[in-house]
């Protein structure tokens, strides 16, 4: 009950700090207090002076807004494709040699021979995954760009790009220029 009675005057509160507000505001037309005439032929004579503005001649004209061009943009992302790795098999080989040798250090009886076989496995798949990463290598480049019409378009390079994050391109034949 005490809880209802906290959120019913919360809320009172609340709506009544917003009339507050409102009739502080000088823009507001919310209408407070009465309102004096003198008030009311200011609003008058200001509508009248602007109306006698709008019917001047207007002797500068207006710059027509540029036109929006389909074919440029800004270069928002410019990003790696990197091509995964081939395994030959000597990384693996050579991990699963190492780790066997290490895993030969620990223990004694039985325990050295489950380390030896548990250090080759866990060296060949090392060695596996090093090789990998190793071969890895950048086959291109996707470049996100931002078209003036505000659509998002993406292009892939396969050399080395000269744009770069920030650049105006235009796009002629599918292909990519800085302007």
């Amino acid at each position: 009950m005490k809880q209802n009675t906290r959120k019913i005057a919360g809320t009172a509160g609340l709506i009544s700090c917003c009339f507050m507000l409102a009739a502080c505001d000088p823009q507001s037309t919310f209408p407070i207090g009465p309102q004096s005439g003198a008030a009311e032929s200011e609003k008058q004579e200001r509508a009248a002076t602007d109306t006698r503005k709008s019917a001047e001649p207007r002797t500068a004209a207006a710059t027509p807004a540029p036109a929006v061009r389909a074919d440029l943009g800004e270069v928002i992302a410019v990003e790696p494709i990197v091509a995964e790795g081939e395994a030959s098999g000597v990384g693996a080989a050579v991990g699963g040699v190492v780790g066997g040798l290490l895993g030969n250090q620990i223990g004694s009886g039985s325990g050295r021979k489950v380390a030896t076989a548990v250090g080759a496995v866990g060296g060949a798949v090392a060695g596996h995954t090093i090789e990998k990463n190793r071969n890895e290598h950048v086959s291109g480049y996707r470049i996100s760009v931002r078209m003036d019409t505000g659509e998002q378009r993406s292009f892939t390079e396969s050399a080395d790009t000269a744009v770069r994050a920030g650049d105006r391109v235009r796009v002629v034949d599918g292909n990519l220029q800085r302007t």
